[in-house]
């Protein structure tokens, strides 16, 4: 099993900076989520995403794009409002 932090962009994902990495096997961070913490993995954005707020990639960091993940949405049901 692996444990996976998601941030996202609500106010209390900031607390998220303080807990130990060691925690979390992956950080995958939503749009701008990737300011709230620099050890994460993943970075998921939309097209829209303004390329000059797109954080430079350390090792081991990757980029998905919605080519990438929303297939794998859609094939799991999408968004249900």
């Amino acid at each position: 099993m692996s444990i996976v932090l998601v941030l996202g962009s609500g106010l209390n994902a900031v607390q998220a900076r303080a807990w130990p990495r060691a925690t979390f096997d992956r950080i995958v961070a939503i749009n701008n989520a990737h300011l709230v913490r620099p050890d994460w993995d993943d970075h998921i954005f939309p097209w829209d995403f303004p390329a000059d707020a797109l954080p430079p990639l350390s090792p081991g960091q990757r980029r998905i794009e919605q080519d990438q993940f929303v297939p794998a949405q859609n094939a799991l049901g999408g968004f249900v409002y």
